[in-house]
């Protein structure tokens, strides 16, 4: 399994300096970046004396490097290869019996650094691309990153197969057969299968093997970012690949974006349909902006939370968060009643109190029955103190009016502080409900920040959904301890 943080470089970089017999490049669309370098023929490949070799020279900075493209056909099967100025020694090529696309050379362990490799003595063989596994240290800005399918930050959902086998590829000498990059692929046949992939940078690739060899076709939504882009690949018998006998072509380029703005980016791919064309996933690329320590890909998959699991751990908080808010209303509400606060008026902005207007001079009316004279006027009271609107409304109206007055009001006066007083025990049990969901909701935050292994994050989040319906099923319960007034 891949847990380090590589660099791929193209067979045209700069850095890659070629020498010895002319090299030329070939241009097809199996190659990674549409080309290789090859050194041209020479009669023989027999190491017979007279033939010139190429050679080829590469500066990097990191701990390895590697070589990928064909290997040579029968013939010359070693190369000569020296690091740092150092000692020569020969290195096989894999695979003598025939010629194959694979991982042809693999460096030895470095010290972190500035190194160059140095090869020689080859013929026929090509070059497609180069891997250096970076170090601590090692400048990645502006640096493509190539991430393999068995990489730990990719998060598969759903049913997928892990394939290892040769791809066959068509039957001429420039096309052979070969194996995918770090010799295995992730398949998958079932629609609603999906990956989710987090980087930072400023472009992505997707690539794979595509299955020229059948007919059918391949619907995929690539989601980057919540832009989503639905694609669909099909081969039928008018297909060019076909009629060519391509078979299964490596370097696929199944997605890409370029021109990324600067930060953090997520990659989902969904199958939405696939009728005999499998989706192959070999590895992906992306081009990085920072100089992030190869940490960011090396941690156990235990401790990164799948994206598209995210928004069900986020929904459960928000849950939370509105029942404790709920469960501090009633509590407020209740001191408040406890301190004798004037909650007609926390309700009510102000209140209503009638008195009967004045005659023009000045008398009080002389009948003591309550009034239903229309002529009245309505004063606000905004006093905190719910008595003292009682008593400014009884010193300003008549016996009767103060009967009417307090008939009226009769459904508003607040219940008395022993009716409304909660117990200790009652008081305890609010508190431990709080607490207990404080506790849930500190759990879920570290899960966020922490993350789980899935099996055992949908199994947490199963115990939180259980451990909610026992702390809100109660409402009755909850309504005894608190009740809402009653207006």
């Amino acid at each position: 399994m891949s847990q380090e943080l590589l660099i791929v470089v193209d067979n045209e970089s700069d850095t890659v300096i070629y020498s010895g017999r002319e090299w030329i490049g070939t241009i097809l669309s199996r190659w990674y970046g549409g080309s290789s370098m090859w050194p041209t023929p020479a009669t023989g490949f027999n190491g017979s004396s007279g033939i010139l070799y190429g050679s080829l020279d590469f500066a990097f900075h990191g701990t390895a490097v590697a070589l990928y493209g064909n290997t040579p056909r029968i013939g010359l099967r070693n190369a000569t290869v020296s690091i740092d100025g150092g000692s020569s020694y020969n290195s096989s090529f894999p695979n003598p019996t025939s010629q194959t696309y694979l991982q042809w050379y693999q460096s030895p362990q470095l010290s972190e650094g500035n190194h160059t490799i140095s090869l020689t003595n080859l013929a026929d063989v090509s070059v497609d691309f180069i891997v250096v596994t970076a170090g601590p240290d090692t400048p990645l800005s502006g640096q493509t990153i190539i991430v393999d399918d068995d990489d730990p930050s990719i998060h598969y959902i759903g049913s997928w197969g892990y394939d290892k086998t040769l791809f066959n590829s068509d039957p001429s000498t420039i096309n052979p057969e070969g194996f995918p990059f770090h010799n295995g692929t992730h398949r998958s046949l079932m629609e609603g299968n999906a990956l989710a992939f987090e980087f930072s940078g400023t472009s992505i690739g997707v690539f794979g093997i595509f299955d020229f060899s059948v007919f059918g076709n391949l619907s995929i939504i690539f989601d980057l970012d919540s832009q989503s882009t639905p694609l669909t690949y099909a081969v039928g018998p008018d297909t060019l690949e076909f009629k060519a006998g391509v078979g299964r072509r490596p370097n696929f380029p199944y997605f890409s974006r370029a021109s990324l703005a600067e930060g953090n980016h997520t990659l989902t791919i969904n199958i939405t349909q696939s009728n005999e064309i499998p989706f192959i996933l070999d590895f992906l690329t992306y081009r990085s902006e920072a100089n992030p320590p190869p940490s960011c890909s090396s941690s156990p998959p235990s401790t990164r939370i799948s994206p598209l699991a995210r928004p069900i751990i986020g929904s459960v908080i928000g849950v939370l968060a509105v029942f404790l808010i709920i469960i501090l209303t009633c509590l407020y509400l209740r001191r408040r009643k406890k301190n004798g606060a004037a909650w007609v008026t926390s309700a009510l902005p102000t209140c209503l109190c009638m008195r009967r207007r004045r005659r023009d001079d000045g008398a009080r009316p002389a009948s003591t029955r309550p009034s239903t004279n229309p002529d009245l006027d309505w004063r606000l009271f905004r006093s905190a103190d719910t008595s003292q609107n009682f008593q400014a409304a009884n010193a300003t109206t008549s016996p009767g009016a103060d009967q009417n007055i307090q008939h009226r009001f009769r459904s508003l006066r607040p219940p008395s502080v022993a009716d409304t007083q909660p117990t200790p025990k009652r008081q305890q049990r609010i508190q431990d409900q709080i607490r207990n969901i404080e506790v849930v909701i500190a759990e879920l935050k570290q899960m966020r920040a922490e993350g789980g292994d899935i099996t055992q994050r949908n199994n947490r989040i199963a115990q939180l959904r259980a451990r909610l319906g026992n702390l809100t099923s109660g409402r009755a319960h909850l309504d005894t301890v608190a009740p809402l007034p009653s207006y």
